[in-house]
């Protein structure tokens, strides 16, 4: 069953049953609409006990309530079953002035009715399949499981074993020039087991492969979250690139610092030292001899922090700049949860291109591409997907903040949970904990599930993002 409802703007909606007495928000003009409460009638109605039932407009309180919205019930044929009315919020009359002023925010006219708005239409309890289809990304964790118990072999012994398998190659080992590449030397230019030669291009294949299966899981997931593809794979470009060079940019800034102090006061100065901690929590997640609280302040105020800012920035730029009348039906939770998503992923993949062509690439077997491809892309989306939930819940936080200090205050508290989360994960592999990374990455993957789900629960409307911060 479903409710019809007529704006005050011209357009004809349509909301699920179970929304009755909720709150939803026109696609079209934007404004707050009161879903009408549903009459079930008894088998004994007949169209003479009928009657017109209407009250006063919706109160500022927001609690639903027989006075909160006009309802009419439409005669029903003498079935002699139950049957359950059909009522509709009336179209503007001569006095629409007073019936916008009972949906404030509904103030521009349109005629027609226009198509069925997604937001109200696809509300409500009733899900399919690609409602569920973030669980994947719990399945691309499989490969760090699978990597967490495999046995592994340090590259000082896997160039031992190359060596007595190839004693042709001493001579050429004990005649190499200090700076000259090992590899140039090796069998293939890899170790034994290792999967790819060192100048090998391959990995790149491998993000291509890796872009394609994740944008398909964001593209389609959420079917309510009136997101076009194209933005999508756009915002994952664009972190994968932009992104990056700006993240790789903070990071040789914050190391230009070591040893240097600046004397004076001002803003040079505030953005000096807030680089130079930065950098400083690089050097207490690198150093091998600092303890485990020592690496994950580290990580967390370093690696977590610069990483998922410059995941979320995209997230940031639509909650601040596209909160326009127009747009604003699009600006559901939905959407900006898809754009974070989209945003990690691109950071990931680039970030396994860039390691693997570093450092695996003729040293590590084919496992670590699978780990680096697929869960390790899964983590990044995870993480800046549940950013986007957050950003959408504290909008309006973000959209007081007016000064740049308050906007990265604002900011840091957003990414808080994802960057810690994040911290932890890369501590606990620097420590060689790798049971317990795996478990917090699953526990990343769970608050990511758990935002999901509290969001569906308490707003079975997708409503857009105006809607979170307007005070009911």
């Amino acid at each position: 069953m479903s409710i019809e409802v007529v704006c005050t703007c011209g357009k004809s909606l349509k909301a699920p049953d179970s929304a009755a007495g909720k709150k939803g928000r026109c696609p079209g003009c934007g404004g707050i609409l009161a879903i009408p409460l549903v009459t079930r009638l008894p088998p004994s109605s007949t169209p003479s006990a009928l009657a017109s039932v209407s009250t006063a407009p919706s109160n500022r309180s927001g609690a639903p309530g027989a006075g909160d919205v006009p309802v009419v019930s439409s005669p029903v044929k003498p079935s002699g079953t139950e049957t359950r009315s059909k009522p509709s919020l009336a179209p503007p009359s001569p006095s629409a002035p007073a019936a916008r002023a009972a949906f404030p925010g509904s103030s521009r006219p349109h005629g027609g009715t226009g198509k069925l708005a997604p937001s109200l239409k696809s509300g409500g309890q009733s899900r399919g399949v690609r409602d569920y289809l973030y669980i994947v990304l719990l399945l691309a964790l499989v490969p760090l499981a699978i990597s967490t118990f495999q046995s592994r072999v340090s590259v000082e012994e896997e160039l031992i074993a190359t060596v007595k398998e190839h004693p042709e190659i001493i001579p050429q080992l004990k005649s190499l020039p200090e700076k000259a590449d090992i590899f140039d030397v090796l069998p293939e230019h890899r170790l034994r087991d290792a999967f790819l030669p060192r100048d090998s291009k391959l990995h790149w294949l491998f993000g291509i492969l890796a872009a394609g299966i994740f944008f398909a899981i964001v593209a389609t997931a959420f079917p309510t979250a009136m997101v076009q593809r194209l933005p999508l794979l756009g915002i994952g470009l664009l972190t994968a690139t932009v992104g990056v060079l700006l993240l790789l940019g903070v990071q040789l800034a914050a190391k230009s610092t070591a040893g240097q102090i600046y004397i004076g006061f001002g803003l040079r100065a505030v953005i000096f030292y807030i680089i130079k901690f930065i950098g400083f929590s690089y050097q207490c997640a690198d150093d091998p001899r600092n303890g485990f609280l020592l690496s994950f302040f580290g990580y967390t105020m370093g690696v977590g922090l610069c990483e998922e800012l410059c995941k979320c920035l995209p997230l940031f730029f639509r909650i601040k700049h596209f909160a326009t009348e127009r747009r604003a039906p699009a600006n559901n939770w939905r959407s900006i949860c898809l754009w974070g998503m989209a945003s990690g992923m691109g950071f990931g993949i680039a970030e396994g291109i860039m390691y693997s062509g570093n450092t695996y690439n003729g040293v590590s077997p084919a496992s670590i591409y699978a780990v680096r491809f697929l869960s390790c892309v899964a983590l990044h989306s995870i993480w800046a997907g549940s950013v986007g939930i957050t950003m959408f819940n504290r909008q309006q936080s973000i959209d007081a903040a007016d000064k740049w200090y308050s906007m990265l205050f604002e900011l840091v508290l957003t990414i808080s949970i994802a960057m810690t989360l994040h911290g932890l994960y890369d501590t606990l592999l620097k420590k060689d904990m790798d049971a317990l990374a795996l478990v917090a990455a699953v526990v990343s993957f769970g608050w990511f599930a758990f935002q999901i789900e509290t969001m569906r629960r308490s707003d079975p409307i997708a409503t857009s993002t105006r809607a979170a911060a307007m005070p009911t």
